[in-house]
């Protein structure tokens, strides 16, 4: 007898055991269920608003760079001016009159104020792409966002090629000023410093054009992320609830299952009343 009172005590410890693990479990994914929904919606809206932002600083980077390549432009432009002239030259380089006429102190001047004008551009707009570099890093950093690649490296490619261009542009400076002074009497210095002068500026042109190439790149991903997103985040939300709501009604089902097991021992406890003796006749 004592034997099957503990065995019936032992299964009521394992019944209360399950059943409140089971009501653990469906309190847990209940509240699952609502913090996805009060959680989803706020989370979803700073996605896109984070989003927002790497537009705003993809467009606002590729104003700072265009600048740059309008410097490089102006630059590379007067680079032309002096290689026509040269080829002019070069026809009767002993004319000191076509000489003062095709590469005046002007030259000189004004490749000295793009020069300046470069780097002072660039300087600049620095500041800035660092900024929008960083705060595209961050907002990468987060959670479903995987934003195209960008980082440091490649502005540095920029700084690069346009501090060689400024070296080489400084060297045509001292070229032109030598071959109008008559300090040297070779026209080829001239162009050859010019030809290499305006390879070092399609070179940073280059640089700054894939720059942003990948810039107009994120910025579309961007705008359309920012679109997907809400949809993203209603679809997320809508199969966990499911899932949660598929265990919730598992633990129903088991609560259910061994409410009735415990019931089935309730009664197994009664004690049984002994049957009344028929009355003699």
């Amino acid at each position: 007898m004592d034997n099957k009172k503990n065995l019936h005590l032992g299964k009521k410890i394992l019944y209360s055991l399950v059943i409140a693990m089971s009501v653990l479990v469906l309190l847990l994914n209940t509240a699952g269920i609502i913090g996805l929904w009060a959680v989803g919606f706020p989370l979803s809206t700073a996605a896109v608003a984070a989003l927002k932002v790497v537009e705003n600083s993809a467009i606002a980077i590729q104003k700072s760079t265009g600048k740059v390549d309008d410097a490089l432009a102006k630059l590379q432009g007067k680079v032309k001016d002096i290689t026509d002239a040269t080829q002019q030259i070069s026809k009767n380089v002993s004319n000191k009159g076509l000489i003062l006429t095709l590469l005046p102190e002007e030259k000189e001047q004004q490749i000295t104020d793009h020069i300046g004008s470069l780097r002072d551009t660039f300087n600049e707009i620095k500041g800035s792409v660092t900024t929008g570099l960083d705060l595209y890093r961050s907002v990468d950093a987060m959670p479903l966002i995987n934003l195209p690649s960008l980082n440091k490296d490649q502005m540095n490619k920029i700084e690069s090629s346009v501090t060689e261009t400024q070296s080489q542009a400084e060297t045509l400076r001292s070229e032109v000023a030598a071959f109008r002074s008559g300090a040297s009497e070779k026209v080829d210095k001239v162009d050859a410093a010019a030809s290499k002068l305006n390879e070092k500026i399609q070179a940073a042109r280059d640089e700054v054009a894939k720059v942003n190439s990948k810039l107009t790149k994120l910025e579309e991903f961007s705008v359309r992320m920012q679109k997907k997103i809400p949809g993203i985040f209603i679809t997320i939300s809508m199969i966990l609830s499911l899932i949660f709501a598929f265990v919730i009604w598992t633990q129903v089902e088991m609560i259910k299952q061994y409410l009735a097991h415990w019931r089935l021992l309730s009664q197994d406890e009664k004690p049984t009343l002994p049957a009344e003796e028929p009355a003699n006749k």
